[in-house]
């Protein structure tokens, strides 16, 4: 197993343990660092973001950018605004991994729901597009009086 500057591996050990205790490496994988997640994203079933806090979340814009579902707790800041509850993704109570739970086994035992979002991740992601955020920042600019 391979140190890490901060825990030694310490999660990312106990994550590996649960797997192979679970026998779940058949479909839980760890592919360690990728320099472009374009297969990931557009492979994977669904992006999950358990973080307890985000400045804004760009793995869950990325995932949504490239069609992918997402599933994320409701926390401060970004996910709300990213995710399109029950369009683009789902958000469930911040700390409830139960909720949590329920959300993600319902999520991959209804394809047809999944492909629903995936379906609409693309426009969720499209809302922080480099266009999108111009005008957005040019009215502000406008109605602030900042322009000439």
């Amino acid at each position: 197993m391979v140190k890490d500057s901060w825990n030694n591996y310490a999660t990312a050990n106990s994550l590996k343990r649960l797997v192979k205790d679970r026998h779940a490496g058949d479909y839980v994988h760890f592919c360690g660092y990728q320099h472009d997640l374009t297969n990931v994203y557009e492979t994977a079933q669904l992006e999950v973001l358990t973080s307890s806090y985000e400045g804004f979340a760009m793995a869950l814009l990325e995932a949504q950018g490239h069609g992918c579902p997402a599933v994320s707790y409701d926390i401060n800041y970004g996910p709300a605004e990213i995710i399109d509850d029950r369009v683009s993704g789902c958000l469930v109570p911040a700390g409830d991994t139960h909720a949590l739970y329920v959300t993600i086994e319902e999520l991959l035992n209804n394809p047809a729901k999944l492909k629903e979002y995936a379906d609409h991740a693309q426009t969720a992601a499209a809302k922080f597009s480099f266009a999108n955020v111009t005008k957005k920042w040019a009215a502000f600019l406008n109605r602030e009086g900042l322009t000439k």
